[in-house]
């Protein structure tokens, strides 16, 4: 029910394995759909939006508590990251556009549809929470 504009995309490669990141927004709300996270079987959808409530500043833990539930560390990795357009945080003006950037990750799990993410990207951390949504969810629609 919501209308979200891109105002960025990061596609991540990760030895032959691609994922991508659309930065949305909508007016002040800012949220991210990670399309195709998961290796190998259906197209993995998250929508998840940056948290401040936790904080980050070396190897991150083997598990998290955000929003009242417990998230276990479950895989993690180096990606290789090609920014286009405004990611926010993550590239600088001094990157320039179409920046190729690395980006290290850490998934978390927990039962049900939460999700979060970690991404380190040179000392910056972000931590991302949401949900796992279906392909459904989501109607794509052409802008000018």
């Amino acid at each position: 029910g919501v209308d979200y504009l891109v105002e960025g995309v990061v596609e991540y490669d990760e030895d032959g394995h691609r994922w991508t990141g659309a930065r949305l927004v909508d007016g002040r709300t800012e949220k991210w759909l990670l399309v195709g996270f998961e290796r190998g079987g259906a197209v993995s959808l998250r929508m998840l939006q940056e948290t401040e409530d936790i904080h980050i500043a070396g190897y991150p833990p083997e598990k998290l508590l955000a929003g009242g539930a417990s998230f276990a560390q479950g895989k993690r990795g180096t990606a290789t990251a090609k920014v286009h357009g405004d990611a926010g945080k993550i590239a600088t003006s001094a990157d320039g556009p179409d920046s190729v950037l690395r980006c290290r990750w850490w998934r978390y799990e927990t039962a049900g549809p939460r999700a979060l993410v970690v991404e380190q990207w040179g000392a910056l951390y972000r931590v991302l929470v949401g949900e796992t949504i279906d392909k459904s969810d989501v109607e794509l629609m052409a802008a000018s």
